[in-house]
Order: structure tokens, then C-alpha cells, then sequence
């Protein structure tokens, strides 16, 4: 595993590897919930995130962020791409759940406006 993020209700837990696959797990059983989610990274999951309503969880696997819908743990539209990047290391949704915001190999800040459609990482953290 190389990436993990709690739910805002606390009782699952993503997990997101170099092996391609995002997963759940319910933290009191301390087991996997399901199968992995489809739709995985060549390169691996450097980061997951859930959306604060818990129902939308992004996971980014290189330049790449998928979305899955975690409920019926069925992907959720197209991944966004961001061929100007090598990795995403973070990532977090707003508190209302708008917004996602990650960093990037190059210490750049990116922010995705709904429809969560285009990315762009213009920040430069120094």
C-alpha cells in the first residue's frame, strides 16, 4: 500500500497501491469490503481521497485521477489527465466537497473547479 485515507465517518478505509489497485477496508472487521476497484493505474495509486459525503472516492495513479462512486464501487466518468505531470502525491476535496485539490512531482498545487474537468497545476509551492 501506498497511499490511504479514512472516511469521513471513520468506519472504511482507502487504500491505494503501486500494484494498481484502490481498495476498501472496514476498519473494525480489518477487511477488505469487496473487490478492488476497477479502473486501476498502470503505475500504481499515489494518493486516494474521499469526497466529505463519503460516497465519491479519487484515487490518482500517475498523471491520472480516477473517481468511483463507493457505494456501488462502479467508476464514476472519465479519468482526468494531466499529461504535463509526472505524479500526483496528494490530494484532498473542499468541505463542501467541490473542489479537489492535489500536489504534484513538481511541488505544484493543481485545483479542480467542477466539473472536475480540466486540470490545471498553476500554484508553484516554494
Amino acid at each position: 500500500m501506498n497511499s490511504l485515507a479514512f472516511s469521513p465517518d471513520g468506519r472504511t478505509l482507502a487504500t491505494g497501491g503501486y500494484d494498481g489497485a484502490v481498495r476498501l477496508w472496514d476498519t473494525a472487521a480489518r477487511r477488505p469490503i469487496g473487490a478492488p476497484f476497477e479502473g486501476g493505474a498502470a503505475l500504481g495509486f499515489t494518493a486516494v481521497a474521499f469526497s466529505p459525503n463519503g460516497r465519491t472516492l479519487a484515487g490518482a495513479g500517475g498523471d491520472t485521477i480516477h473517481f468511483w462512486d463507493t457505494t456501488t464501487c462502479c467508476r464514476q466518468g472519465d479519468p482526468l489527465v494531466d499529461t504535463g505531470t509526472s505524479w500526483i502525491g496528494e490530494m484532498a476535496f473542499s468541505a463542501d466537497g467541490r473542489r479537489l485539490v492535489g500536489v504534484n512531482s513538481d511541488n505544484r498545487i493543481g485545483l479542480w473547479p467542477p466539473p472536475l474537468r480540466a486540470i490545471t497545476f498553476a500554484y508553484v509551492l516554494s
